[in-house]
């Protein structure tokens, strides 16, 4: 089996992977990782996973994105939000359209959730991205920490991806609000 399967197929393939295709030992690490996750979910109610790396380039992204994939054939309900406030590489990855309003524009209080969400029809899966580059202190905490509260009454997951831990303080809030987080070293291998 190859990772076309899982992904979605609405935005295309992700040009991260190399070889112009995962292998198969790829395909399966990443539907073995979302078994693992939704055991989480199972035995410990976890429901919000934060997805980040050591630094940047390792393929958290990456892997966040395809594990959101793997997992909606296991729970109806999949949420992925971008909190990589300084980088739009989650945009680029799913060729998604930059000028949709996202999470930096609900955090600094410009537009209202639903604004932000945004369902792909083929996929299943609901998405909020990042929006324009954040360079403001606008943003408050109080509304990202409701909105997690909020949308973990309507989703069985909620993946997250962030900065690099050392590189953001968002980073360090989000660690705090998760049920898990995954710290990705060398994704890419």
């Amino acid at each position: 089996s190859s990772l076309a399967h899982i992904q979605g197929p609405a935005w295309g393939g992700f040009p991260e992977h190399s070889g112009g295709g995962p292998r198969p030992s790829s395909c399966q690490g990443i539907r073995s990782l979302a078994v693992h996750l939704n055991k989480e979910r199972e035995e410990h109610q976890a429901k919000v996973f934060l997805f980040n790396g050591v630094t940047r380039g390792v393929g958290a992204c990456s892997i966040m994105i395809n594990a959101a994939y793997a997992m909606k054939s296991l729970v109806p309900q999949v949420l992925v939000i971008d909190c990589d406030l300084k980088n739009n590489h989650f945009v680029q990855l799913l060729q998604f359209p930059e000028k949709k309003s996202g999470l930096a524009e609900f955090l600094t209080g410009l537009v209202n959730l639903k604004d932000c969400l945004h369902c792909d029809r083929k996929s299943g899966l609901d998405i909020i991205a990042c929006g324009k580059p954040l360079n403001s202190t606008r943003a408050t905490s109080r509304n990202l920490q409701a909105m997690l509260h909020e949308m973990k009454d309507k989703y069985d997951v909620i993946f997250l991806h962030s900065d690099p831990i050392l590189t953001s303080d968002l980073t360090e809030y989000l660690s705090g609000q998760t049920d898990v987080t995954l710290l990705i070293s060398q994704g890419d291998k």
